[in-house]
């Protein structure tokens, strides 16, 4: 996860603001009502070949699963592929990835992704083991031709749709593509030859729980009501996906898989996308002088055991699953080790947000410079202020999230059950009993030395600065 939207807004005492929020809300209960019933219309019987049940199965034949894995040049779609190449039960892959807008290659684009994320890139990415295919997802028969397409349908035992828009600006209609998807998908694993359908599993979200009122505890692993997930398109369509996928179950055999994930972090190098609001704020913070103070605690799971534990959920009996770091750890035990590495003191959350808006009214000062500059100074003067704004927003990052930022929560006691960005806490029975790699034994809290890696892989790509600073 990645990236989340802006935390909910607080409370005011507005009677006509309510009344038009629960009209609002209505609109779009009934928009994904309708998006999810769509989708959820006349299902193919599945139908197992003659002799199905007495045949091999690809698995036995090929000697594993055989696993059809949905948009792998992401940081958890490279881990998902190398863990499947490394695993001796997956006897073969097909990666289905969406084009290249800039015309990249799509061998180069998905090395230079595990690359990035730490892996041995050639040889993963040359295995026998791996397909690798470069499509349309939302087009008929998953923009593949008929001769993949019969291959895949034909082997497949588990499909992991992992491939997804991440927009948060994106209306519910947006994400409609996305939906397709899924639903060919589903079509897919039901016109499987097998006796049963493939599982097929989904990277979903706890943005499905966003706007659930009176948290009394961790919410549990169950499909949620359409009013708790209404606080943006994305967790919008993700809640429609759940739905569709729990419609197909009820009248198919069927056994979908919904893992909802919450705030993922650096792999086993440290490789954490630099423009999630965290290292932004991490990047920002080495211009602003200091470092925010949170009395919060952190559920942020590592990108290596997020794939891991879909890896071993991929025949779970259960349908829903949720997936965060079992045992959380104060906000302390990262960022006083980030503040010693990176030698900035740590301040009140509240002078921290005061210096990020004040920065930001620096930038403006530069827009309307700029401005003059349209009416009567020279080109070069022109482009060196460019050039400067730019500059400053690369080192200044958390800017361009600042309504998120203000919508920070810095004290636990405001919302016991939610993070500070607003995510519900996470009941994991379910994915307790399914993932061995969650247990204390194996995944360790997160601490000092996670904190280090993220710090060095920022800045082995050349986003981290670790020797600027300002005064404001």
């Amino acid at each position: 996860m990645s990236a989340l939207p802006p935390p909910l807004p607080r409370d005011r005492d507005d009677v006509p603001g309510r009344l038009n929020a629960q009209l609002q809300e209505d609109t779009l209960v009934a928009a994904m009502s309708e998006m999810v019933d769509r989708y959820s219309r006349n299902f193919p019987q599945h139908r197992a070949s003659a002799g199905a049940h007495t045949h091999p199965t690809p698995k036995a034949k090929l000697g594993g699963d055989v696993v059809l894995l949905t948009g792998a040049t992401g940081a958890l779609g490279s881990t998902l592929l190398a863990q499947l190449v490394s695993n001796t039960d997956v006897s073969r892959v097909f990666v289905l990835n969406r084009r290249s807008p800039t015309g990249v290659p799509l061998v180069r684009r998905q090395m230079d992704a595990m690359a990035e994320a730490g892996f041995e890139a050639s040889k993963l990415v040359r295995s026998p083991k791996v397909v690798l295919l470069e499509t349309d997802l939302p087009d008929d028969r998953l923009g593949l031709s008929d001769e993949v397409y019969e291959e895949i349908r034909t082997s497949v035992t588990h499909i992991f749709h992992n491939a997804y828009l991440v927009n948060f600006n994106v209306p519910l209609s947006g994400f409609e593509p996305n939906v397709r998807t899924l639903r060919h998908l589903i079509d897919l694993a039901l016109a499987s030859p097998h006796p049963t359908p493939p599982r097929l599993l989904f990277v979903s979200t706890g943005d499905v729980w966003s706007k659930k009122p009176d948290l009394d505890g961790p919410v549990p692993e169950v499909l949620t009501p359409a009013k708790y997930a209404t606080r943006g398109g994305y967790g919008q369509s993700k809640w429609v996906c759940e739905h569709v996928m729990a419609n197909a179950a009820k009248t198919t055999p069927l056994r979908p898989i919904i893992v909802r994930v919450g705030q993922i972090s650096g792999g086993r190098n440290g490789a954490w996308n630099a423009h999630e609001w965290f290292p932004a704020m991490i990047r920002s913070s080495t211009y602003l002088g200091c470092l925010p103070i949170l009395e919060q605690d952190i559920r942020w799971i590592p990108v290596d055991t997020v794939s891991q534990a879909m890896i071993e959920m991929r025949d779970s009996p259960f349908t829903v699953h949720q997936l965060e770091h079992p045992r959380p750890v104060h906000w302390n035990a990262v960022m006083h080790p980030i503040a010693r590495t990176l030698h900035l003191p740590l301040v009140p959350y509240a002078e921290w947000l005061g210096r990020l808006e004040r920065s930001g009214r620096s930038l403006k000062t530069q827009a309307r410079s700029k401005h003059s500059n349209e009416h009567g100074e020279s080109d070069e003067q022109s482009e060196n202020l460019n050039e400067s704004e730019e500059e400053t927003k690369r080192k200044n990052p958390a800017w361009t999230l600042v309504a998120f930022f203000r919508g920070i929560r810095p004290h636990r006691s405001q919302t016991p059950w939610r993070t500070a960005v607003g995510q519900t806490v996470f009941g994991m029975e379910h994915a307790l009993s399914q993932a061995p790699c969650l247990r204390e034994e194996r995944l360790a809290r997160l601490g000092g030395e996670d904190a280090v890696k993220w710090l060095e892989f920022w800045r082995r790509v050349g986003v981290l600065d670790w020797g600027v600073r300002a005064s404001l």
